[in-house]
């Protein structure tokens, strides 16, 4: 229920044409739309060009979609045993990227939920999407 059955959205409009980006979370009767992102084994390269395109689609999507929508953006983040193995330099330019690519969200009125642990930022997701977290999960 959390995740769409196509992951993609449809935006545009008829003067521009129409056209589907990939947005996993997008629960229409409680007006979330939503992303996931992971950083974890991410170069400083791959984070900047996974958060450019994650911006841009959100933003995409922002613009044509209900303006009481409650967008909100899931990163997974290197927990501190793989933060270490990254040189000083990385780490500081994943942390300028990201740092970047918070603000620019915050302009857009999207929010980052930012979490080292995939069982914590699950934990947030199923949350905030406001389907029922009581049900017995079946496993997989």
């Amino acid at each position: 229920e959390i995740f769409s059955d196509t992951e993609t959205v449809l935006v545009g409009d008829s003067n521009i044409g129409y056209r589907r980006l990939p947005i996993a979370i997008n629960i229409e009767k409680n007006n979330k739309i939503g992303d996931l992102i992971s950083t974890v084994y991410a170069t400083p390269d791959t984070i900047e060009i996974g958060c450019l395109k994650t911006l841009a689609n959100l933003q995409s999507v922002k613009k044509y979609t209900n303006t009481g929508s409650d967008f909100k953006l899931f990163m997974l983040a290197p927990d501190e045993y793989n933060l270490d193995l990254m040189t000083k330099a990385d780490r500081n330019k994943r942390n300028e990227i990201i740092g970047n690519f918070q603000w620019s969200l915050r302009s857009e009125g999207i929010d980052l939920i930012t979490e080292p642990s995939v069982n914590t930022i699950s934990e947030k997701l199923i949350d905030w999407s406001g389907i029922d977290n009581q049900r017995v999960l079946a496993e997989v």
